[in-house]
């Protein structure tokens, strides 16, 4: 009687598991792209992705990641607009896109002092105003280890706002952020003990 099992190396399992993983990414992939498609659409926006410039990708992604929903209105976590990010990301890649979301990232933190680096260093730092011979040095450091002051985070959000087509029919400062996430934590029925462990309140 012949077996009923046939013998697998853990190659062979790792190879299949490989190729499920691969297959299930490149699905999301698709997927995602096309609801992002969808959105520039009603933009009246018919370039494909990689056409379209820098800054006026970072405009539609933001537009997209405030608005996107799902089906019956719910909104999406937050890991899945990271998916929404990280597919766009890998499309432009692979159509040889000159700039990248996530290596500017990675840039930006290559760029902070050492010492900003560990957790609870501020993100926003003050801008190290060096000549633009100092910047050219890979070991140049765009910003000094003191947080922006509270007036320059202010401008800075009110100029995002504007970038991402808010409005200014209503004032957008830097707490505007903080206090729309309390908001959405407390919607979500997220304990108080667990909110100011994440906005950093000093009490409920």
């Amino acid at each position: 009687m012949a077996g009923r099992f046939i013998f697998q190396t853990d190659t062979d399992v790792e190879n299949f598991l490989n190729v499920e993983e691969n297959k299930n990414t490149k699905r999301k992939t698709e997927g995602y792209l096309t609801l992002v498609l969808a959105f520039l659409a009603t933009e009246k926006e018919y370039r494909k992705l990689e056409d379209l410039r820098p800054a006026h990708l970072d405009t539609y992604l933001s537009r997209f990641l405030l608005s996107v929903q799902k089906k019956l209105g719910e909104e999406y976590e937050p890991t899945t607009l990271r998916g929404f990010i990280a597919s766009v990301e890998r499309h432009l890649k692979k159509q040889g896109y000159s700039d990248s979301m996530i290596t500017g990232y990675k840039l930006n933190m290559t760029k902070r002092p050492k010492e900003t680096l560990v957790d609870g260093s501020p993100f926003y730092l003050t801008i190290n105003n060096l000549s633009r011979e100092k910047l050219a040095l890979s070991s140049a450091k765009w910003f000094k280890p003191q947080p922006m002051g509270v007036n320059k985070l202010n401008t800075l959000m009110r100029d995002c706002a504007k970038a991402a087509g808010l409005g200014t029919d209503k004032q957008i400062t830097n707490h505007s952020a903080r206090k729309t996430l309390v908001q959405k934590l407390r919607d979500s029925d997220v304990p108080p003990t667990e909110i100011v462990q994440i906005t950093g309140h000093k009490n409920l």
